[in-house]
């Protein structure tokens, strides 16, 4: 406990510095303070969590946890951004937790009586000093500070919080497995955990892979004998049930946003030789954390065998075959490690590519657990072998030293890396420098940030940039008709919104704006029709119904101005009283 708790008084401090940061807006608007479903904490606002799919995820476990920290600050940034601080200090614990568990549990036959580095050492010093880097590495390294100081991100966080209980607590079970009773409550518990985990980000889908991969190493549940291997796998269904529920509601949710990439835009050889290059890039990104990006944009023309994704390929057969080679001189842990590594990165490593994102550095959150108890075992490793030579007793001191090094610069790099968050402005900027040729969303991001900010020539260069980039970008094509309404230009306002229908034909917003741009030129009849066209895309939409009745007005039609002016304060919009009075 008194380690688990200074590793985590440790995390939380180095993080502590990205509390004034203000919200972004990338996802923050959407997930918190524009989202007024959670703006309240009610039975209402619960029962739209679990019930409702929201900007293509269903996620209602943290949508109540921002609803609740909305409830108790506001919409303060600092109070939500600590929130997720403390859960990134209570998931170090649990690393550090899991690493000592698998090294001395399970009936004394943990990872440190597996002859992983056939050290003849006390095992205990083993798992604690392997537990405490492991856990020092994945509180401090940069790469996880987009999951930490990003809002929105608390659903990575959260998710891993009860992902790392489940499989402590399965691992417990595990343990008592011999006492039906004690292990009973053990397993229902984790199931427990399973279920909050999903409900907080499916991320987690993978863990049923994940505890069949700890029932054959190192808990050696899984074997050839299939009369003892049946009870064990019969475990697994409640898990694999879960799983494939969680699956199906995820992939619904991401279609009905539309947030889903079709093979058209995105072929399936580019997938898959892309998910190699990701594997490579996230390992590559802990071992170097250099040029750490929120964004890394996919390319808009793919190259499936270029020469880095040929590396990356030959890179994976190669550990792929050392694993395998280690596994059969009864070093599991290597193929086992690797496993994992690759089954928790499964669902973000693109063959259903969701998001304009080649990568994400929130993606390794989870997955990096096992490089980095890779490398907490090999430093354990070396400090043992140096130990057992007294003449040796100056490199030791030199190899701790490397160490207090090593974690001090991966805490400067994070504590830099969170001001990347310091604001919407900051971060579009960085990335914008980052891939000046490539990152279309940033300039959108940063034409959007200068037109609330009234500089629309700005606006108008940036939305071009980003356009001239992706020609097939629909949402900067709309924010580019806007800024272009605000100074009057009616004719490029209205071509810009035409080019956006040929792109995207059913999209209502852009109908209503363009309803908008015709009325103001006395297009009237033309003002309709988009307006009408508007609504048979979305029968719901306010702002149309308002818009039409302010059209039937200019027209003199008082009766339909006002029949659509109730209905347009019937779904919500703040209909003038005294512009109704007018109508009556």
């Amino acid at each position: 406990w008194t380690a688990g708790i200074i590793l985590f008084i440790i995390t939380v401090s180095v993080y502590l510095p990205s509390l004034p940061n203000d919200f972004v807006d990338w996802d923050d608007n959407i997930y918190v303070y524009k989202n007024q479903n959670i703006q309240k904490l009610n039975f209402s606002s619960i029962r739209w969590m679990f019930s409702s799919f929201y900007a293509s995820n269903w996620h209602p476990l943290t949508w109540l946890s921002h609803a609740i920290d909305i409830a108790v600050w506001g919409l303060q940034p600092a109070p939500h951004r600590l929130t997720n601080i403390f859960l990134h200090g209570l998931n170090t614990m649990l690393v550090f937790w899991l690493v000592v568990f698998l090294m001395l549990e399970n009936g004394g036959d943990g990872l440190a009586r597996h002859r992983l580095f056939d050290l003849k050492t006390e095992k205990s010093s083993i798992a604690l000093g392997a537990g405490i880097v492991t856990a020092l590495l994945f509180g401090l390294h940069p790469v996880h500070v987009e999951s930490v100081a990003w809002i929105s991100e608390r659903k990575d966080l959260l998710s891993s919080f009860f992902f790392l209980l489940t499989v402590l607590l399965y691992l417990r079970f595990a343990a008592f497995h011999s006492q039906a009773r004690s292990s009973r409550k053990w397993y229902v518990w984790s199931v427990f955990c399973f279920i909050l985990a999903l409900l907080s980000k499916p991320m987690a889908v993978t863990l049923p892979v994940i505890l069949f991969l700890l029932d054959v190493y190192p808990l050696k549940r899984l074997n050839r004998d299939i009369q003892k291997s049946l009870p064990v796998v019969l475990e697994k269904i409640p898990f694999v049930l879960l799983s494939a529920a969680s699956s199906l509601i995820t992939l619904l949710a991401q279609k009905s946003g539309g947030s889903v990439a079709g093979m058209e835009h995105y072929a399936l050889n580019a997938r898959i030789t892309n998910a190699f290059q990701t594997m490579m890039f996230y390992l590559w990104k802990m071992i170097w954390p250099r040029e750490l990006v929120p964004l890394y944009p996919l390319p808009l023309e793919q190259n499936p065998y270029s020469l880095g994704h040929v590396i990356s390929m030959v890179m994976v057969a190669c550990i792929t075959g050392f694993c395998l080679w280690m596994w059969r001189r009864n070093k599991r842990f290597w193929l086992a490690a690797w496993l994992y590594y690759l089954m928790t990165l499964l669902p973000v490593l693109g063959l259903v590519q969701v998001g304009s994102q080649a990568a994400a550095d929130r993606y390794t959150y989870l997955p990096s657990i096992a490089p980095f108890l890779l490398a907490g075992l090999g430093v354990i490793y070396l400090l043992h072998r140096l130990q057992e030579k007294q003449d040796k007793a100056i490199w030791r001191y030199l190899v701790l030293g490397g160490i207090a090094l090593i974690m001090a610069m991966l805490s400067f790099k994070t504590i830099q890396q969170t001001r990347v968050w310091k604001d919407s402005g900051t971060l579009w900027n960085y990335v914008m420098h980052a891939f000046p040729d490539t990152a279309y969303m940033a300039y959108n991001h940063l034409g959007f940030i200068h037109a609330a900010q009234g500089k629309l020539d700005t606006a108008i260069l940036e939305y071009s940039k980003a356009i001239e980039i992706h020609p097939y970008y629909v949402e900067c094509y709309y924010n580019l008709g806007i800024v272009y309404t605000q100074k009057g230009m009616l004719n490029e306002a209205m071509e810009t919104y035409k080019n956006a229908i040929r792109l995207e034909p059913k999209n209502p917003q852009v109908h209503n704006n363009l309803g908008i741009v015709y009325a103001q030129k006395g297009m009237l009849q033309e003002a309709l029709a988009s307006f009408e066209k508007a609504l048979s895309l979305d029968p719901y939409n306010a702002n149309v119904y308002y818009n039409m009745s302010r059209l039937f007005y200019i027209q003199k039609d008082y009766a339909s101005a006002y029949q659509y002016a109730v209905k347009a304060k019937g779904f919500g919009y703040t209909v003038p009283e005294d512009y109704l009075k007018t109508l009556r």
